[in-house]
């Protein structure tokens, strides 16, 4: 069986305009997660151009 190490290669790097909108995710009272292709082109390298947020419950306001 092989070994699955969840650590990446390389430091992940983030857009920068996803960078500028840390602190308001953070102000959130619920945690917002990144899905979908921003989190693919992240982990790719590759420059994200979408935004898809997921939030535990009833949304941000």
């Amino acid at each position: 069986m092989s070994q699955v190490d969840s650590r990446p290669e390389r430091p992940l790097l983030y857009p920068d305009w996803l960078q500028a909108l840390r602190p308001v995710l953070l102000a959130q009272s619920e945690p917002v997660f990144l899905v979908g292709g921003i989190v693919r082109d992240i982990v790719r390298g590759a420059e994200g151009h979408d935004l898809d947020l997921a939030v535990a419950r009833r949304g941000m306001r």
